[in-house]
């Protein structure tokens, strides 16, 4: 891409008669002016990366702080960044949030004619800027960020034409981003429908009746056993060792799988042998109550912080207990296990305790097979939003990634 000029933000402002602007400091607004009506003021807490974040929450303020402050009523195409904290976050006011009011803890950038608003969306947002904007925050407890600084961002500009070009890239990007991201919602809304009128038992599937009972899982299970509590030896072999950090919310995590030698997986296989189709959950830590079907053939050993299930076949479904124990009735029964502990933790007499709504196995599996299907498109939704989410990244660091920062830099 060729590049027809660099410059400094504060320079682009000046030709084309932009400006940059702070929230309104100390007794400008009163705290009697905010209300449960009227316009919500963006500050720091409604940046988000790229989008306002908006939510019922945010404070608002009426017509008469609007007609008395003035300056600080956002307009469409205003960028607008958090004056402390995530300094490198920015959001474009869209049409339909024009008129918001900018907030104490804000500061917004009016781009006037001298460039393609979304261009330079996108290039505020882009790895270099964001880096440049922390590295030059002042502050030692918290970032800051003043309009000096913000003036100072090298700024890059290819001919218009190009600018509206990448611009419209992007923001066709986005757009397919945001429309996959209300695909996923609604699907996981759908699928909790699912789950409470069929793990319920307000509505069965064809052909299957009866009343659904509670099951602890120690009497539906073969085997119920967490992994080795003593840290063995990393490395060695191709045995795999699963931790707390390789189960995530109903899948497994295998980007970081550590291994030990053939001995030391003897050691902990003996006591704690796993196998294909197991149920893993995680004891304890940041992920306790996560839980994933075991999708290895070969052996594998399990630190402590990971138990296995291994249902009785002729009473209980793995991939059903699954099902129950990622939904919102499942994790309500797992956290009030963990209730009154000092330390995030399930023991595995909890484990073998928790009661789980069982009709009988087949229709537990089919029940399975139901739930998996929308799992299975959820997951394939999020593939492709994965995707063009690294699609985006590829075309921000292809067209946006030439600023001479060092030469630039003020």
């Amino acid at each position: 891409m060729t590049v027809s000029q660099v410059t400094t933000l504060g320079e682009l402002l000046r030709r084309g008669r932009g400006s940059i602007k702070t929230g309104p400091f100390g007794t400008a607004l009163k705290a009697s002016e905010y209300s449960d009506a009227g316009v919500p003021v963006i500050s720091v807490g409604e940046i988000g990366n790229g989008r306002l974040r908006v939510t019922p929450d945010t404070p608002k303020v009426g017509p008469s702080v609007l007609r008395r402050l003035p300056d600080y009523v956002l307009r469409a195409n205003d960028i607008v960044f958090g004056r402390k904290g995530a300094v490198d976050r920015s959001a474009r006011v869209l049409d339909s949030e024009e008129g918001y009011f900018l907030g104490s803890d804000g500061i917004r950038v009016r781009l006037g004619t001298a460039v393609d608003p979304l261009y330079m969306t996108y290039l505020l947002q882009s790895a270099q800027v964001r880096d440049w904007l922390v590295q030059h925050a002042t502050g030692t407890t918290m970032a800051s960020l003043n309009q000096k600084i913000l003036s100072g961002v090298p700024v890059s500009l290819p001919s218009l034409e190009r600018q509206h070009f990448v611009g419209r890239l992007l923001a066709e990007t986005d757009d397919s981003i945001a429309a996959l991201e209300r695909m996923i919602s609604k699907r996981l809304a759908i699928k909790q429908g699912m789950i409470q009128q069929l793990l319920g038992g307000k509505t069965r599937l064809p052909g299957f009746a009866g009343v659904l009972v509670g099951r602890r899982l120690a009497d539906v299970s073969i085997k119920i056993q967490d992994g080795t509590h003593f840290s063995p030896q990393l490395g060695g072999s191709a045995f795999k060792y699963i931790t707390s950090k390789n189960i995530g919310f109903g899948v497994m995590r295998l980007e970081a799988v550590e291994t030990i030698s053939e001995p030391e997986h003897r050691k902990i296989y003996g006591r704690c042998d796993t196998r294909f189709g197991d149920l893993l959950i995680t004891k304890d830590g940041a992920n306790t109550g996560n839980a994933a079907l075991n999708p290895f053939r070969e052996e594998i050993s399990l630190l402590s912080s990971v138990a296995f299930i291994r249902c009785d076949p002729r009473k209980a479904s793995e991939a059903y207990i699954l099902q129950y124990l990622l939904s919102c009735q499942g994790r309500q029964q797992i956290n009030n296990a963990m209730a009154g502990n000092a330390i995030t933790r399930l023991t595995l007499a909890k484990i073998r305790n928790l009661v789980v709504p069982m009709p009988e196995v087949g229709e537990q599996r089919a029940l399975a097979q139901v739930l998996g299907d929308a799992d299975s498109e959820i997951a394939a939704l999020r593939a492709r939003l994965r995707k063009i989410c690294d699609v985006k990244r590829g075309i921000m660091q292809e067209l946006l990634t030439c600023l001479p920062f060092e030469e630039s830099a003020t």
